[in-house]
């Protein structure tokens, strides 16, 4: 099973860019700012339950 790969663009991208990598193996593609966008990433954090609301919308 092979994955794309896809570069974190900081630290606080680990979330989306894992997401990013799972969509592109199911035929999705979705930037990484995008991603950060949507799971509402702060200064500390990115919540794994907005990580999941996210892959369910799509």
């Amino acid at each position: 099973m092979r994955f794309s790969f896809f570069k974190q663009l900081d630290i606080m991208d680990c979330g989306p860019t894992c997401l990013r990598m799972v969509a592109q193996h199911y035929g999705k593609t979705f930037s990484t700012p995008k991603l950060r966008e949507l799971s509402h990433i702060t200064r500390e954090c990115v919540f794994m339950i907005r990580l999941y609301k996210i892959h369910k919308c799509f």
